[in-house]
C-alpha cells in the first residue's frame, strides 16, 4: 500500500522530494525493499516514526529540504488515490490557499444523536462532506501548527492540525478512489480497483 501511495505522488508530476514515514524503525529496510521494486525510478527517503502521530510528522518536516515551501501529506491506508488528486491540492495551495483537502459527497442519511444515543435530528447531507487525503499545505503554516502542539494533540486526521487556528483550508474534488483500506472488504475493492485500472 506504502508503494502504490508514493506511486501517486511521482505520477503527479508536482511533488520533488517523498519521505515515507515508518511505524517502527525495523521496517525502515522492508519498506524500502518493498518501494524499489514496485518503482523502481523513486528516490524516496525511508525514516523511522516516532511514538506518536504528531512525533513522526515532526522527523518528516525535519527531513524535507528546507527550500520546499508546499508539504503533500499522504497516508499508506489510502494507496489508491489518484494522481490527479494530489495535482489539485498542490495547485490549490500554489494559487495562494494556505492549504487544501479533498473531499467527497455523503450519500448516506447522517443523524445527530444526543448524549443518550437518541436521534435528535437529521443532518443536511449538503453541509458536510467526507474528508480525504493527500492533503497539501503551505510549509510555514504545517511548521507553526507542530510547533504549538503537544505530542498527544492530534487525531487520527489532522486536518485541523495543518495550519494555526483561523486559517481558512479550501477544499477540492476528491476521489471515490481514495477510500480507506482498513478491514479485509476493503482490501477486496482494493484489489477490484487495480484489476480495473489495468483492464483485467
Amino acid at each position: 500500500m506504502v508503494a502504490w501511495a508514493v506511486s501517486a505522488l511521482i505520477d503527479a508530476g508536482c511533488v520533488e522530494q517523498i519521505v515515507v514515514v515508518t511505524d517502527v524503525d525495523l521496517a525502515v529496510p522492508l519498506v524500502r525493499q518493498a518501494l524499489s521494486g514496485h518503482r523502481p525510478d523513486q528516490r524516496a527517503v525511508v525514516i523511522g516514526g516516532g511514538p506518536s502521530r504528531h512525533a513522526s510528522i515532526h522527523r518528516a518536516l525535519s527531513t524535507i529540504e528546507s527550500h520546499v515551501e508546499i508539504v503533500v501529506l499522504h497516508d499508506a491506508c489510502r494507496p489508491l488515490a489518484p494522481p490527479e488528486v494530489v495535482s489539485r491540492v498542490v495547485g490549490a495551495v500554489r494559487r495562494g490557499a494556505p492549504g487544501a483537502v479533498p473531499v467527497v459527497e455523503v450519500t448516506e442519511t447522517v443523524k445527530e444523536l444526543d448524549p443518550d444515543g437518541r436521534v435528535t435530528r437529521t443532518v443536511p447531507r449538503e453541509s458536510v462532506v467526507r474528508l480525504q487525503r493527500p492533503q497539501a499545505v503551505r510549509r510555514s503554516l504545517l511548521d507553526a501548527a507542530h510547533a504549538r502542539c503537544a505530542p498527544t494533540d492530534l487525531t487520527t486526521d489532522e486536518a485541523g492540525a495543518l495550519a494555526p487556528p483561523g486559517t481558512s483550508l479550501v477544499t477540492v474534488q476528491g476521489d471515490h478512489d481514495a477510500f480507506p483500506v482498513l478491514r479485509p472488504a476493503d482490501l477486496t475493492l482494493a484489489q477490484a480497483v487495480l484489476a480495473r485500472r489495468s483492464g483485467q
